[in-house]
């Protein structure tokens, strides 16, 4: 089973967030570090459009965040809810 491709488009709604551009990736508040209490500056959510949709969270990257907001915005593509967000 191959995994289906995140675009840029996908993380921006369910974020809910524009991101913020450089080279070759945009950078987002992850919601899960939010949460915690973390990411002020909002710029923990890293989106690689060039490694084919890529989400990783750089404060805590064995925490898995990246793929738990990508399951969850897969999820939300399906007609799941939002429960990250909420």
């Amino acid at each position: 089973m191959t995994k289906r491709k995140l675009t840029l488009k996908m993380v921006q709604k369910y974020l809910g967030q524009e991101g913020k551009r450089y080279n070759s990736y945009v950078v987002f508040e992850c919601p899960l570090c939010k949460a915690e209490g973390n990411d002020k500056n909002k710029h923990n959510l890293v989106f690689y459009e060039n490694k084919g949709g890529y989400l990783k969270c750089m404060r805590k990257p064995n925490d898995n965040h990246g793929q738990k907001i990508y399951e969850a915005i897969m999820k939300k593509e399906k007609g799941g809810n939002n429960e990250l967000l909420q």
